[in-house]
């Protein structure tokens, strides 16, 4: 019984891992506003044309890039729970194995 608890508590925390996502905190976008700042800054000192769009597209390029980061990798998600299923058969392989 003890077992059977055991892998579906571990059976259920995989299932429910794959649906979390974590989102990024706003203090995570200050290098993006930074960035921003200093692409606005160093264009408007050289006179280059369309400075306000190389700002924004810097932005939009650094949110982006943070946004992505907080992603999940669903083949990474798919794999830790075939090795963990897999796993979990092999131990229980070697206790019924032991167990005769």
């Amino acid at each position: 019984m003890r077992r059977l608890l055991i892998k579906i508590l571990a059976l259920t925390g995989l299932f429910f891992s794959s649906f979390t996502m974590a989102s990024p905190t706003e203090n995570e976008f200050i290098p993006c506003k930074k960035i921003a700042v200093a692409m606005l800054e160093s264009c408007l000192q050289h006179d280059d044309g369309n400075c306000w769009v190389k700002s924004e597209t810097a932005h939009n390029s650094c949110r982006t890039k943070v946004i992505d980061s907080h992603k999940v990798d669903q083949n990474r998600v798919n794999a830790e729970k075939n090795a963990a299923a897999k796993r979990a058969a092999e131990i229980e392989q070697h206790k019924a194995n032991n167990d005769i």
